[in-house]
């Protein structure tokens, strides 16, 4: 009888050993800001996220008065934010249509909360991020396993701020901090800025085809634009809150501004870009005072323009915003305020209507896609209070 049980144990051991494991959401200490591709059913979530000590974890909850805030007692919302040292982990999720995690790749460390950039092609997936100890950085292309199938690393860079895949090549925007003084009245200070390459890799073997320094790109970078794209093998473009600036690797003696000097109470607040065309969102003062959303499309280009107002209100409190541009080049547009989404749909003639609205949101929106002629957002759930671990949600519409 013993002999019977004991061999009825060791049978539900080996039979649970066999097992698949149970597939779970992703979970940690994000930041509130991801970018997304689209793989097969599945979708790629790139992500940083913080690794507390257990001080840190034990003190998360009372914040000291005074004293400095450590990372887990900042608001779940937060974005933008830069710590000393490399102190996020950058992760490559792959999620299922259940919202749970498949596998997981680690693509480096970095001091900036933004996540790292990637980009997807022909089934594979390529990434970009900075080593843990030294001044390096590197560009990775992974398979849909989770796999890396090459990674080249480069040497006196820190940052990689754009991937594009463009005939057959993959292009990156990368860059160091130079820490020039800026003098005051009373004292000197350190501004940093970035210093930007253009790199071109070939896909095959990830082996470097240019490296081009961005003379004109350098130059507005000191004047602190940001934000580079890339978006094809030749330009990229910058923009702070009132314009942008489109580059050409091959013209470095010139570049084109578009300004809304004009109009003083818009700014910009987000920006996306093609070969032939460009779609930015703004926010202007409308007659009346009232503010509005706006999308103006096709700027720096030769198909249609329009500026079409968005049918989402505007919240002063909060705000996120996302650009998503499809294939035809219509536009979907996502206004997340403290509590709602307004989910919008442009045509390529500027008509705009509510595509869908989103209410009672209790976590921030990191970004958002499209995936079978679905859209999808990716939200941040479960971060409500301090020092408390969150897990990455997919909901579909």
């Amino acid at each position: 009888m013993r002999f019977k049980i004991a061999s009825t144990f060791f049978l539900l051991l080996f039979n649970a050993q066999l097992l698949p494991a149970q597939l779970k959401p992703a979970e940690g200490f994000f930041t509130s800001e991801a970018n997304t591709v689209t793989l097969g059913d599945d979708i790629i979530v790139s992500i940083k996220k913080y690794n507390p000590t257990a001080e840190e974890l034990k003190k998360a909850q009372t914040p000291p008065t005074p004293g400095a805030l450590n990372y887990l007692q900042i608001t779940p919302a937060a974005s933008n934010i830069t710590l000393t040292g490399k102190a996020f982990e950058s992760d490559l999720y792959c999620i299922d249509k259940n919202g749970n995690q498949k596998w997981k790749t680690l693509l480096g460390y970095s001091k900036r909360s933004a996540a790292s950039v990637i980009a997807s092609f022909n089934g594979f997936i390529y990434a970009g991020e900075a080593v843990k100890d030294d001044d390096k950085i590197m560009i990775q292309k992974i398979d849909t396993a989770g796999k890396i199938i090459w990674s080249t690393p480069l040497d006196s860079l820190q940052n990689v701020n754009s991937i594009c895949i463009d005939d057959n090549k993959l292009n990156a925007l990368v860059s160091f901090e130079s820490s020039p003084k800026a003098y005051g009245k009373k004292d000197t200070s350190y501004r940093p800025y970035p210093i930007y390459f253009f790199l071109q890799l070939d896909l095959e073997t990830g082996k470097m085809i240019k490296k081009q320094y961005q003379l004109m790109g350098n130059y507005l970078s000191k004047l602190y634009y940001s934000n580079p794209k890339v978006n094809s093998s030749y330009s990229y473009f910058l923009n702070n809150r009132d314009s942008a600036v489109f580059l050409n690797v091959d013209k470095q003696d010139g570049a084109t501004v578009i300004s809304q000097a004009k109009d003083t109470a818009a700014s910009i607040v987000a920006l996306i870009g093609g070969k032939q065309s460009y779609h930015y969102l703004t926010l202007r003062n409308h007659p009346k005072d009232k503010e509005k959303y706006q999308l103006v499309s096709g700027f720096y280009a030769t198909e249609k323009t329009y500026v079409t107002d968005m049918p989402a209100k505007y919240n002063p409190m909060f705000g996120r915003f996302f650009l998503y541009k499809n294939d035809n080049d219509s536009v979907l547009t996502a206004i997340q305020s403290l509590t709602s989404i307004e989910l919008v749909y442009t045509d390529t003639d500027g008509k705009a209507n509510t595509y869908k609205t989103v209410t009672n949101i209790m976590a921030p929106l990191l970004t958002m896609g499209v995936q079978q002629d679905k859209v999808y957002l990716v939200y941040l759930d479960g971060r409500k209070q301090l020092g408390k671990p969150g897990t990455i949600k997919i909901n579909y519409y």
